[in-house]
């Protein structure tokens, strides 16, 4: 279950442990470019071992999202083979950050139907790191999706190095990050175009992951915002 914490004073966040937390968007499937985002920190102190261990964020068709046994259709930026490497526990107090992998990591776009993971494709030599203290940091993580012809998408992530990491992104940057369509500050954009399984595009819905029930993870926004 999700829960309601406040632990970076003055901005409250969802809590979520091994769960989706999903949300319908306005102009529903109507949207051709859109991007999504969310705030987030991990309540972090050592290093977490494979499987499950990179939040995401996508969309889908409907309320049931990457954590359903029913899915219809949910699209989510993933590491390539999650169940091989480390979320690595790195940083000096106060500013401590999970690196995934210790360092650059093939990462993919996931489509899930049911209860079935296709991989649609592999980016190669991504860098994400993201928050484990959030006392102290705030991390932005932020997915472009564009449908680009009839059976493709192209997906652009946008996530902090481990230098980018170290600042604090508090809610008023995030804002203007997720306006701004094409150079977003502190975070790297990685893309590329990926054929589909399903080929519908009738995702009307938002979610974020986490896959873990300790450590758990504190998303402070969910903002989509709609291109065109």
């Amino acid at each position: 279950m999700a829960y309601l914490v406040e632990q970076f004073t003055g901005d409250r966040g969802v809590q979520l442990g091994v769960e989706s937390f999903t949300r319908a968007l306005p102009w529903g499937s109507n949207w051709t470019k859109m991007r999504i985002g969310c705030r987030l920190a991990t309540n972090g102190a050592s290093t977490i071992p494979a499987a499950s261990n990179f939040p995401l964020i996508g969309v889908c068709t409907g309320p049931e999202a990457w954590a359903s046994s029913v899915t219809v259709d949910a699209v989510a930026w993933t590491p390539l083979n999650m169940t091989y490497a480390n979320a690595v526990w790195s940083g000096s107090a106060p500013n401590y950050f999970y690196d995934y992998n210790g360092g650059t990591y093939n990462q993919c776009l996931q489509q899930k139907i049911g209860t079935v993971i296709n991989y649609l494709g592999t980016y190669t030599g991504i860098r994400f790191c993201w928050s484990a203290n959030p006392t102290a940091l705030r991390s932005a993580l932020m997915l472009d999706i564009t449908k680009t012809n009839a059976t493709n998408v192209d997906p652009k992530v946008w996530v902090p190095t481990n230098l980018q990491v170290i600042v604090d992104c508090p809610r008023s940057n995030f804002l203007a990050m997720m306006e701004n369509e094409t150079a977003p500050v502190n975070v790297t954009g990685y893309t590329q175009t990926y054929p589909l399984v399903r080929q519908v595009k009738d995702w009307d819905s938002v979610f974020f992951h986490w896959g873990h029930a300790v450590p758990t993870t504190t998303f402070y926004d969910m903002t989509a915002v709609r291109f065109y």
